[in-house]
């Protein structure tokens, strides 16, 4: 059964069966990095590069990629290269 708010905005719908030990899944098992815009100013920052803004933004999400690594200091790090992200 899914999750409805009441607000009908903003609010994430999932259904059990599409949760896999309360984990959003990618297609390679790792879990998915979701970020929200919590104070509700347009922005979010870049989980790999603190110096980039993201505005317009209220979620964000991504993935590890194939081989579930992920560099936080560095954008351009070779274990970055196969990360999928829902704003680029």
């Amino acid at each position: 059964m899914g999750i409805t708010s009441p607000l009908r905005d903003g609010f994430l719908n999932l259904f059990a069966s599409r949760i896999n030990n309360a984990w959003l899944r990618d297609p390679w098992g790792h879990p998915y990095f979701v970020l929200c815009d919590h104070d509700y100013d347009g922005e979010i920052t870049d989980p790999c590069d603190s110096t980039k803004p993201l505005y317009g933004r209220r979620v964000i999400a991504f993935s590890p990629g194939k081989d579930g690594k992920v560099d936080f200091n560095n954008p351009k790090a070779r274990v970055n290269k196969d990360n999928v992200y829902s704003w680029e």
